[in-house]
């Protein structure tokens, strides 16, 4: 089933990106693959934070998504940090024709036959981005599998980078663990705050709650195989 955004959660994931230097580490870990007349797709791009930092580096980047909301968001981002080589595609990546030199999957891209065709739409290289710890769906091992299966010539990095969530408030907090942890709001809500709760110090973002991602890395040629 496809993930639908939500105002409220396009906030979140703003706040957190926005607070924190996760996107930012990302891109520098991922700068030595691009080239700078590279022309990238984002494939089911969501909020675009990756691509806002990777831009700079590439000559152009096409932000793919069918959900509006987000990309009215990316749009508004670019234009405020003067990026002017970013531009959104609102349709699914899924019936997107479009080719570039490098693809870009990050948190994106059941099931493995999708993969299969936007690395035929991607000359040179598709680097995929996936949680280590995921347990539904497909998972890391099962990709790695499939594509060396297929013979692909392939880089895998892990990767643990902190990605935690600024809040505005106790009240923002207390919604935040019971939009996306509610047996944890059910059980009690303010132990597991007076736990994991951290005070920043930031007028902006007064408090925050801290998470470890750990990522898996897939750099993969996409030359024609022999």
């Amino acid at each position: 089933m496809a993930f639908t955004w939500t105002p409220q959660q396009i906030r979140w994931y703003e706040n957190a990106s926005d607070y924190g230097s996760f996107h930012r580490e990302l891109a520098l870990i991922l700068a030595s693959f691009f080239e700078p007349d590279d022309v990238v797709c984002d494939w089911g791009c969501g909020l675009g934070r990756l691509s806002l930092e990777l831009a700079p580096s590439v000559s152009r980047i096409l932000c793919v998504d069918h959900e509006p909301l987000v990309l009215q968001s990316l749009g508004r981002q670019a234009e405020r940090r003067g990026i002017n080589n970013l531009h959104v595609v609102e349709t699914d990546a899924d019936s997107c024709g479009l080719v570039c030199d490098v693809g870009l999957m990050s948190f994106f891209g059941t099931p493995y036959e999708l993969m299969r065709r936007l690395m035929g739409q991607s000359r040179r290289l598709l680097i995929r981005i996936m949680n280590a710890g995921r347990t539904g769906g497909e998972t890391a091992s099962h990709i790695e599998d499939c594509l060396r299966s297929e013979g692909r010539v392939l880089e895998k990095l892990e990767k643990e980078l902190e990605f935690g969530q600024a809040l505005t408030s106790l009240d923002d907090a207390r919604q935040y663990v019971s939009f996306h942890e509610p047996a944890i709001a059910k059980r009690g809500m303010d132990p597991y705050l007076q736990a994991n709760l951290r005070e920043t110090g930031s007028k902006e973002f007064p408090y925050c709650l801290d998470k470890k991602k750990k990522l898996v890395l897939f750099i993969i040629d996409t030359s024609p195989l022999t």
